[in-house]
């Protein structure tokens, strides 16, 4: 084309709903169809204008309004186009560019409920900033009582801090709970702003594997089994690996694991309700083994889950069998309810996070329920019921 004759351009925005197929994606075409036509009734034209190409164009326009919205669901892509009429004085119609595009995502979130969290070494999650009702609110992972690691703990909210979402940005307003009693090194210039770092030495891990191995003990011969049936008098143990098929626990039953290899969680475990009559009554099951995998169909383990390597291996929970590729991998909700201790915690689930007032749903959780605590108490009593001894007010959390 000429050198002083300007070429129209029009910059656009195309919303393409979850699982279709973004328009022209990385293409550069030459037609003789205008963009809003090029691109259908999703296409919005963001600016338009003239330009004489005497020189590289480096920029024609922005998107006045480039933050993605809230409401679009998880999945949608959003893309921006531009198209010039003429590209050059070979061809007079118009030519579109490959389109750039992002894909809305989600955040997967934990919640650890009627406990505290420990590390060994630094806690890293991720946050929200959600805009809502009354202003932007963070979202993210939170411990309803304390978080304790040894090194930074980088978005983990302790005291619920996350339960319905925070205004305050600063990580301060969400970490009541959050204990520090060193700093990291170097340590950063305001203190005040670390968070984590609890010593250098946190307490040994009790050894619930030798607490149970001096216990008479039974083989289980099947690779694969309805964990309710097995002994509740003795220890079961397995050298190999072992599948735990769906498993209801009634009242009464108290079950404990030990494998040397893998246990995979295959479907469901649960506990029958009460009222307890006395702490015997209290069903429970302890799998302590050197991995755990949850299958993805899993949505309920009422269980003790322990798993720990040999010092040299990690010991590893997986929540979910293969790590999430995409929002619809492991989109179940998973509840663990019972205390889990592990080297290595893998969370896989992509469940919950989604679009705005939905974003504080859990991908996991992780409740350790009162009855864990008593049957943990009731061996060393014998047949004889728990008694109070003393009665203390104190505030409602603690």
């Amino acid at each position: 084309m000429e050198e002083d004759t300007p070429s129209t351009w029009r910059f656009g925005k195309v919303i393409i709903p979850p699982g279709a197929a973004i328009t022209r994606e990385g293409q550069i075409t030459n037609n003789v169809t205008q963009p809003n036509a090029y691109y259908g009734v999703a296409w919005t034209q963001l600016a338009s204008g003239s330009h004489k190409f005497t020189a590289a164009l480096t920029q024609v326009a922005t998107d006045p309004s480039p933050i993605i919205s809230d409401a679009l669901p998880v999945g949608t892509q959003v893309c921006w186009t531009l198209s010039l009429q003429p590209p050059s004085n070979q061809f007079a119609g118009w030519r579109h560019a490959a389109t750039v595009c992002v894909k809305v995502g989600k955040k997967p979130k934990l919640q650890i409920l009627g406990s505290d969290l420990w590390a060994r070494n630094k806690i890293d999650t991720s946050t929200s900033v959600i805009g809502g009702v009354g202003g932007p609110k963070v979202f993210g992972s939170w411990v309803e009582f304390g978080a304790f690691s040894s090194k930074d703990n980088n978005g983990l909210a302790s005291g619920a801090g996350f339960r319905n979402g925070n205004g305050n940005i600063n990580q301060s307003g969400w970490s009541a709970l959050t204990f520090a009693n060193t700093l990291p090194t170097p340590p950063p210039i305001d203190s005040s702003s670390a968070f984590g770092n609890y010593s250098s030495d946190l307490p040994d891990a009790p050894e619930i594997a030798e607490h149970f191995g001096s216990r008479p003990s039974t083989n289980i011969a099947a690779n694969s089994i309805d964990a309710s049936i097995l002994s509740s008098d003795k220890v079961n143990t397995r050298t190999g690996d072992l599948i735990i098929t769906r498993s209801n626990f009634p009242l009464g039953k108290s079950v404990v694991i030990i494998v040397s290899g893998t246990v995979t969680i295959a479907d469901n475990i649960t506990y029958t309700d009460g009222p307890f009559n006395s702490l015997t009554n209290i069903p429970q099951l302890a799998i302590i083994a050197k991995n755990i995998i949850i299958k993805d169909a899993v949505t309920q383990v009422d269980a003790w889950l322990v798993a720990r390597g040999n010092g040299v291996i990690k010991g590893t929970i997986k929540t979910c069998e293969n790590p999430a590729k995409s929002s619809t991998a492991c989109n179940l909700k998973l509840t663990i309810n019972g205390p889990v201790l592990t080297d290595i915690l893998y969370l896989y689930r992509t469940a919950g996070s989604d679009k705005y007032p939905d974003t504080g749903n859990p991908a996991e959780v992780f409740n350790l329920r009162p009855e864990s605590i008593l049957w943990a108490y009731q061996p060393g009593l014998g047949s004889t019921l728990p008694t109070t001894a003393a009665t203390t007010e104190l505030p409602p959390r603690f």
